[in-house]
């Protein structure tokens, strides 16, 4: 039998949704698949230019580029999205891997299994040890109560009922276990991921911002500028370490919120230093203390 609810599915969260990246993220890609196949695998997402938006430093910023055809857009730096080659006319994360199940594989125990893609399809992500830091924290967030929140109720977008393939989860109603977050240390594993991701976020909107400052914004420069910017002044820091500390409590929720805002309510960030990166991820100058007020 399966041993988490992810064993059992197609991928849904990863065919479904439109994943915005950071900066540090395209960077580990490149260091570890090599420039090409990074670049191949992003594409930048025009969304309509919002002051608000642009001023929300707790978001990932996104690009002004001065040579698009849309006007009054930004764009924003995302996994790119390919047509699945199992279920044609749909779109699936250009990172999946899939392939049909045999009947071995099905597990009969999930309810309503039948009736979804997961029981004729399997997915694995192929750079799961270099996966973006949104993609490591689902399903999980932190809201402003300072409490780890796990999706308890599958949540599907109106476009799962145009296409099955688009259904998330194969079960309604979720559980810890689904997951695997009853296991032990397993919630911690989950907070430094939460936390990894908001301090990456901070540093991918400081080089966001001094590329929106420049005089020339051009789209075929950006490439260069990053790994020139990134390489230089950004060290992506280690996952920061949650030993003998407080793990906030949890609760279950039918939204996952955003975890750059919400991690502000779970911890104080005292420090972490930049530095030039070589590839890998070394052992930063960084304090972390969470907070369970």
């Amino acid at each position: 039998m399966s041993s988490t609810i992810c064993d059992s599915c197609h991928a849904g969260c990863c065919r479904t949704y439109r994943l915005i990246i950071t900066i540090l993220d395209f960077l580990d890609l490149a260091n570890n698949l090599g420039l090409d196949k990074a670049v191949q695998g992003v594409s930048f997402e025009p969304t309509p230019y919002n002051l608000d938006y642009m001023n929300n430093k707790q978001m990932m910023l996104p690009f002004i580029f001065d040579n698009q055809d849309k006007k009054g857009f930004v764009y924003s730096l995302a996994l790119k999205r390919v047509e699945s080659g199992l279920f044609p006319g749909t779109l699936k994360c250009n990172f999946l891997d899939e392939s049909l199940r045999t009947e071995q594989q099905i597990n009969p125990e999930l309810p309503n299994h039948a009736d979804h893609p997961g029981s004729r399809a399997e997915a694995r992500c192929s750079v799961y040890e270099n996966r973006p830091t949104m993609c490591r924290t689902y399903p999980i967030g932190l809201n402003p109560q300072n409490y780890v929140s796990v999706l308890k109720r599958r949540e599907d977008l109106p476009t799962a009922q145009q296409n099955s393939v688009y259904k998330i989860c194969p079960k309604e109603h979720l559980e810890l276990k689904d997951f695997g977050l009853d296991k032990p240390g397993a919630i911690a594993k989950k907070s430094n991921d939460l936390l990894l991701n908001d301090i990456r976020t901070k540093a991918h909107n400081e080089i966001v911002l001094r590329w929106n400052s420049q005089p020339e914004r051009l789209l075929e420069k950006l490439v260069p500028f990053i790994l020139s910017v990134g390489n230089s002044l950004i060290q992506a820091p280690p996952k920061p370490q949650v030993q003998n500390q407080t793990i906030p409590p949890i609760i279950q929720t039918n939204t996952v919120p955003n975890a750059a805002s919400a991690t502000e309510a779970l911890k104080k960030k005292k420090k972490y230093t930049v530095a030039q990166s070589s590839g890998r991820q070394t052992e930063e100058t960084q304090q972390v203390e969470t907070n369970n007020e």
